[in-house]
């Protein structure tokens, strides 16, 4: 069984110390400048630097200057750093918002499992304390990104690949036009906005280049799905006048007015969709065991799966309690590794972790 270290970080100070911070990890764990650095002959043109400037600067403020200290004090140039190039390969993720309604317990939850390889991830869950911001908590993608979390109002995101992941690299789908990526958005989300409203306003002024779901949720129990395809945007919102108190995405088209944007939809993807909408559509109040017991079953009974070398493993899983404001996370999957509780902003007992990731044989018809 191979294992992998995972990483938790707490980030605290102004952007420039903060990327100054991240500079200092990145020299006591030297594999991560082939992650975070492209080869000198792939390094961006200074016209692109200048238009990903301008972009961050303006919809997402702070993050250059984190971006120009992790750089200077990491003696690297900005032109070959790998969040201003490359785009995310997404494999699978499953996510959900269930409404207190629905819970036997009154609360609000956000369920999260993330599948990919831990090549290509930070495997880093981090909580960033940055001053003029909400302190937020989830992990990070190429170090400054954000792949999902939770910020000190209560407001929660997270996202899973729609369709054909787009990308830079042969296999991916070509972007529409110039935009951000996932990653920056949920970034700039968590940072600037306090509710859904506020947060599906900022989604709408972002130009997100990504192909995403993406779920938000906040403690006065509104929630959205956001699907994002080649730049067009499909909104659902559930409250409390509402009649559905839940919402599940996957990896597949979810609106009719996308569907024409994508032409196949993964097996496993509309499987792990049934299963979640088969336990949040009974009748009977849903136990916050009941969502745990999801991600700790093995795909098809369950989330979670183990083919890390076909880009699908289960690298962690999250259960969100927005009514409480706590995480409950687990590195890997949860039926080789260890769940773990913080509070929003807060810290777990240990910098580093040894994460279990078992290869499993992927089943027929998946795909």
């Amino acid at each position: 069984m191979q294992t992998r270290q995972g990483y938790f970080t707490y980030l605290e100070g102004t952007n420039k110390e903060v990327g100054e911070q991240q500079a200092e990890i990145l020299r006591h764990i030297p594999y991560l400048y082939q992650v975070y650095f492209l080869e000198e002959e792939e390094a961006i043109s200074d016209q692109r630097l200048w238009t990903q400037q301008q972009m961050l600067q303006q919809y997402s403020p702070g993050i250059w200057s984190e971006l120009e200290a992790f750089c200077s004090q990491a003696k690297m140039p900005m032109n070959r750093l790998r969040y201003l190039h490359e785009s995310c390969i997404v494999s699978g993720c499953t996510h959900s918002v269930v409404l207190p309604a629905k819970m036997r317990d009154g609360h609000l939850y956000v369920l999260r499992n993330y599948e990919f390889t831990p090549d290509l991830d930070d495997m880093r869950l981090c909580s960033t304390n940055i001053g003029g911001t909400y302190v937020h908590t989830g992990f990070s993608g190429l170090s400054f990104g954000r792949m999902e979390g939770m910020n000190d109002q209560g407001l929660c995101i997270t996202m899973s690949s729609c369709g054909q992941p787009v990308g830079i690299h042969p296999s991916l789908r070509s972007p529409k036009g110039e935009g951000l990526q996932f990653w920056t958005a949920i970034r700039t989300v968590l940072e600037q906005c306090r509710n859904v409203d506020e947060a599906l306003q900022r989604l709408r002024e972002m130009p997100i280049v990504s192909n995403v779901n993406l779920l938000v949720a906040d403690p006065n129990e509104n929630a959205a799905l956001v699907e994002i395809m080649d730049g067009d945007i499909a909104i659902r919102k559930i409250g409390k006048e509402r009649d559905t108190p839940y919402l599940v995405a996957t990896n597949h088209v979810l609106f009719s007015e996308l569907e024409h944007t994508s032409t196949h939809s993964m097996h496993n993807s509309l499987i792990r969709q049934q299963l979640l909408e088969s336990v949040l559509q009974e009748e009977a109040l849903v136990e916050k065991a009941d969502l745990l017991a999801l991600m700790n079953s093995e795909y098809p009974k369950g989330l979670s799966t183990h083919y890390y070398q076909e880009y699908f493993g289960t690298l962690r899983s999250m259960l969100f309690d927005v009514t409480a404001k706590t995480i409950e996370v687990c590195y890997g999957s949860p039926l080789h590794n260890n769940w773990h509780t913080l509070s929003v902003g807060g810290k777990l007992a240990f910098p580093t972790i040894e994460v279990a990731l078992p290869q499993g044989i992927v089943p027929a018809h998946f795909w």
